[in-house]
This record gives C-alpha cells, sequence and structure tokens, in this order.
C-alpha cells in the first residue's frame, strides 16, 4: 500500500545517504590522515627543544648583563683613573708628596701616578676582550630568540596537524556506518525485493483477469 511504499522510500534514501558518506572515507582521506599525522610526529621533539632553548636564552642573558657589568665596570674604573692621574700631575696639591701623607711610605706622588698609569694600562687591555665577549653573548642571544620563534612555529604547527588529524578522525568515525544503519540498510533491500515480487505478482493477476 501507500504507506509501506513510502517507508520504502524513506529507508532507500536513508541506506543511500549512508553510502555516500562512507565513499568520502577512501584512500585520498587516509593518505592525508597519514601524512598529518606523520609530520606532527617529525615536530614532537620541538616542545622539548623550545623549552631548552629558553632555559638556554635567559642563562645566556643573565651572562651578558654580567658581560655589560663588567665593561662599564672596566671603562669607569679607567676614567677613574684618568683623573687620578691628571689630578696628581696637573693639581700643586695633590701632586706634592709632602701634602699627601698618605703616599709617603708607598713612594710618594710619583709612585701613585706610576701605579696608576700601570691599572690604567691594564684596565685599557682587558677592555678589547670585554667587549668581545659581550658582544657574542648579543649575538648568542639573538641566535636563540630566532631558534626560540622557528620552535614555537613548530610546536604550532603540530598542534594544528594534531587537531587537523583528529578532527579527520572523528569525521570518519561519525561517518562510518552504525549497526543500526546497517539494519535499516538491509531493511530496504529486503523491502524493495518484496515489493518488487508484489508488483510482479500484481501484474500477472492483471493480465490473467483480461484473459478470462
Amino acid at each position: 500500500d501507500g504507506r509501506s511504499l513510502e517507508a520504502v522510500r524513506v529507508l532507500v534514501v536513508l541506506s543511500c545517504c549512508e553510502r555516500s558518506r562512507s565513499l568520502m572515507v577512501d584512500a585520498g582521506f587516509f593518505s592525508r590522515h597519514d601524512a598529518l599525522s606523520a609530520e606532527a610526529q617529525s615536530l614532537l621533539y620541538a616542545d622539548g627543544a623550545l623549552s631548552e632553548t629558553q632555559q638556554n636564552l635567559r642563562s645566556v642573558t643573565s651572562a651578558e648583563r654580567s658581560a655589560e657589568s663588567q665593561r662599564v665596570a672596566n671603562q669607569r674604573k679607567q676614567a677613574q683613573r684618568e683623573r687620578r692621574i691628571d689630578r696628581c700631575e696637573n693639581s700643586w696639591f695633590y701632586g706634592t708628596t709632602a701634602l699627601q701623607p698618605q703616599t709617603w711610605v708607598y713612594g710618594g706622588v710619583s709612585a701613585k701616578i706610576a701605579r696608576q698609569k700601570a691599572k690604567l694600562e691594564a684596565d685599557r687591555a682587558s677592555a678589547p676582550s670585554l667587549q668581545s665577549r659581550e658582544a657574542a653573548l648579543e649575538q648568542t642571544i639573538e641566535d636563540l630568540k630566532a631558534q626560540a620563534q622557528a620552535l614555537q612555529g613548530a610546536v604550532a604547527r603540530r598542534r594544528a596537524l594534531e587537531t587537523e588529524a583528529a578532527g579527520m578522525f572523528e569525521s570518519a568515525v561519525a561517518g562510518a556506518p552504525t549497526p543500526h544503519l546497517h539494519s535499516l540498510g538491509k531493511s530496504a533491500a529486503e523491502w524493495q525485493a518484496a515489493l518488487g515480487q508484489e508488483q510482479a505478482l500484481a501484474a500477472a493477476l492483471v493480465e490473467a483477469s483480461r484473459g478470462c
């Protein structure tokens, strides 16, 4: 009857829709999923490497600040010694040993000037190495920052890949035929066969009645 035919149509539509959804999960789908998973796997190192790089960056930044302080202290010492030398050489008060009793047991003002000049030369000699060390640490900081940025990109890429792969997996699971839909599909096929038999029988009966 009409209700039976409509039920068959509904079941057929459900079965066809389910087959259509299943066809979307093809070889290309799995190839894409495998490629995403493989790339994500290749980026697993990024989290640990980023953590290590950030730790190194903190350590090197601290060392660079220390190196900067040493360079600045060296420059300050040089300026201080230059002022002392100039004062001893050009001031009648500070340049007169008789007026500087603290220098009496150390050779007088002339000996003080000689000592300050020797220390000044030592400070000047060490300045280039201090500057070079600071510059090298600054360059290392820039390199580590670049590495950290690249690793942050790798971490973000891995997370995006994992999200996409997980989404594909979930869609594949959601699109897989369920036992209930399998049952509906089987019922649709059986109902279609039964309907075909009834239609053939009805046609035979009509044909037979015409012969009477």
